[in-house]
């Protein structure tokens, strides 16, 4: 996310902007707009399902779940809000100030770092201890290197407790996931529910009927709509019909049509919602896999070798693409 400003600050002398720097502010503000879209989101939803009267949970163990929620969704904000102010400096860098020149916003990154939340870390994050240390660490090195006035060596040392940052949202990914696809699934469970109560009732009514083509033609669409659900425990259902079954008269075929009508009704709907569900994981993976470039990015600049800067940087571009494009999916899924 942020490789390319440190990219352009590796070009020693060099006071024009390049070119990639136009790409690579397209591509951070997009992938922290999108960020933003999902914090924000699942913060709502969290707001929603604690406030529903048919939750089960205790109104003191909801207001418990949702202030962990909330205290997340506070912690996600400063982390976006410090990797873009990060950002924004090293951008400056690259295009030739000098980091004396910059001591304002840099003494603003440093305290920014000081007061980042840690102790809400380890309360959203059961195994968050390293990045604890990566941050703490990194914080000490920053605030002594601004005592100090020396200003460059305070952006060299917010390098490592940013990418502990990056860590500690990349580990909080998973329960941004399972808030946002909760909400899909309570969305869709009740179409679960149809299929399954009138499917249940159209195979019991059609067991007291003989083996007709009518009968197998139903069965067979039920069958379709059940398992284009795609849930495992949906197996094709078979025609055994009772040994006193009668023939069927045209209104008992009437009434077993309707019945498999709602039923591919409610299938429909179930499968337009788990298309959301799907989408809605690619968003994740795909902000996952975002995080993850940037940190191969510092890395990658670290090295100071040339061409793995270009790599690492171009794969971050790529994977912003890629969340942009997951980002449609789910837009087009709803």
């Amino acid at each position: 996310m942020l490789a390319l400003g440190l990219l352009g600050m590796s070009l020693s002398g060099c006071v024009s902007v390049p070119a990639s720097f136009n790409t690579y502010r397209e591509n951070f503000a997009s992938v922290k707009s999108n960020a933003l879209d999902l914090y924000l989101r699942s913060s709502n939803i969290a707001d929603d399902i604690a406030n529903r009267p048919d939750q089960e949970s205790s109104i003191t163990d909801r207001i418990k779940v949702l202030e962990t929620r909330k205290t997340a969704l506070n912690l996600r904000l400063e982390a976006i809000a410090l990797i873009d102010r990060y950002n924004s400096v090293l951008i400056k860098l690259g295009e030739g100030s000098s980091a004396d020149a910059l001591k304002t916003e840099i003494s603003g990154l440093q305290q920014g770092l000081s007061s980042f939340n840690l102790a809400s870390v380890s309360k959203m994050l059961e195994k968050g201890g390293p990045y604890l240390n990566v941050v703490a660490q990194g914080v000490s090195l920053i605030e002594d290197a601004v005592k100090k006035r020396k200003f460059k060596n305070a952006v060299d040392a917010a390098q490592k407790p940013m990418i502990g940052i990056l860590d500690i949202l990349s580990a909080d990914a998973d329960d941004l996931e399972d808030v946002l696809v909760q909400e899909l699934k309570l969305q869709q469970d009740p179409y679960r529910v149809q299929v399954d109560s009138l499917g249940g009732r159209f195979y019991t009514r059609m067991k007291t009927f003989k083996p007709t083509s009518d009968m197998e033609s139903l069965l067979s669409r039920l069958n379709t709509a059940r398992q284009g659900m795609g849930r495992n425990n949906y197996k094709p259902l078979t025609y055994q019909p009772a040994e006193v079954a009668v023939e069927p008269k045209p209104a008992d075929v009437d009434a077993l049509t309707a019945l498999v009508g709602q039923v591919e009704i409610s299938a429909v709907a179930y499968s337009k919602i788990q298309m959301q569900i799907n989408a809605q994981r690619e968003v994740i993976q795909d902000y996952k896999n975002a995080l993850d470039a940037t940190k191969k990015c510092f890395v990658a600049i670290a090295g100071d070798v040339e061409a793995t800067r270009v790599v690492a940087t171009a794969d971050f571009v790529r994977q912003a693409t890629e969340m942009r494009k997951a980002v449609l999916r789910l837009q087009e899924a709803r």
